[in-house]
């Protein structure tokens, strides 16, 4: 009787299994060592300020966000070339669409993904509901505006824009 190419098989030995066995497991660690190590040398996973205190007062925030939609004020923020100057020019308008005036208005510019650049800036009334601010801004791209608006009796709006700074025109 031939040996037919069906009946010769090769023989899986302890040691080959225990080999297979063993360099799965060594493959397995050492791709998760590497993801380990590129998460870990990246982003910090952090993306909120203070998250745990902000998460025992999330009634709170609630409560002042359903009082500031309730109120219906509207905000807009732009970044405007003056020639050579850099302005962030913002304007708050009432439910009715007026200009809200006589507000202490701040604005924080964060780049989204590091806190290198961050300014907070306490911007002036420039016109009926309008106020601005000159900025110093080294870096083009996308920037996170967060405004805080206080009327003289203590409220406080709070809005955040996103904007993209371009190259001057």
């Amino acid at each position: 009787m031939t040996d037919h190419p069906a009946q010769t098989r090769k023989q899986i030995t302890g040691k080959k299994a225990l080999a297979l066995l063993v360099g799965f497991f060594v493959m397995v660690f050492a791709a998760n060592g590497i993801f380990f190590y590129l998460a870990s040398q990246s982003w910090t996973g952090l993306s909120t300020e203070k998250a745990y205190e902000r998460g025992l007062r999330y009634n709170d925030i609630r409560a002042r966000d359903m009082a500031q939609k309730k109120l219906g004020w509207r905000s807009t923020a732009t970044f405007q070339h003056h020639g050579d100057d850099l302005i962030l020019q913002t304007t708050f308008v009432n439910k009715a669409g007026e200009p809200i005036e006589g507000l202490s208005v701040f604005a924080e510019i964060q780049r989204p993904l590091v806190d290198r650049h961050d300014q907070r800036l306490r911007l002036r009334e420039t016109g009926a509901g309008e106020y601005s601010h000159p900025l110093d801004l080294s870096l083009k791209g996308q920037w996170q505006v967060n405004l805080q608006a206080v009327t003289a009796d203590g409220f406080e709006y709070l809005s955040n824009t996103r904007l993209f700074l371009k190259d001057t025109p």
